[in-house]
């Protein structure tokens, strides 16, 4: 996975640094986004097994990581100040035995991002293999 634009995502309240970034922050956010977005803009909320897939992400390992803070502001013309906007830019690469159950959300999240001020763009990500799952 290629994150684009600054990923922002908390965990305990303070963002998660490049040191501290694992799977299980970034699916628990992308899985609540995208639940967030079928519920408000769809007549079918999405019904899956939050628990068990949270719990199922936090044992994921990422086999490789290049991330890094990449620090980013913009002006609010609402506010009149300027916002500190800050995320990790770069990839990891996730070993893909046993990752078909998350898939689904991985995949769609390259188009609704993850994390903290995705309207503004952040949170953008593009998935690269050559060798994704094969539908059975």
């Amino acid at each position: 996975m290629t994150f684009h634009t600054p990923l922002r995502i908390k965990h305990e309240q303070k963002n998660v640094s490049a040191d501290h970034f694992n799977f299980g922050d970034l699916f628990s956010t992308l899985l609540r986004r995208i639940s967030m977005i079928s519920y408000f803009h769809t007549d079918t909320p999405l019904q899956t097994d939050f628990a068990g897939l949270t719990t199922r992400a936090r044992e994921v390992e990422i086999a490789d990581q290049k991330l890094k803070w990449f620090d980013w502001t913009r002006y609010s013309s609402r506010q009149k100040t300027e916002m500190n906007l800050g995320g990790l830019i770069g990839s990891i690469t996730l070993n893909m035995a046993g990752l078909e159950e998350f898939w689904p959300y991985l995949w769609l999240g390259q188009w609704t991002h993850v994390g903290k001020a995705t309207s503004m763009g952040m949170g953008a990500y593009s998935i690269n293999s050559t060798s994704l799952p094969t539908q059975p």
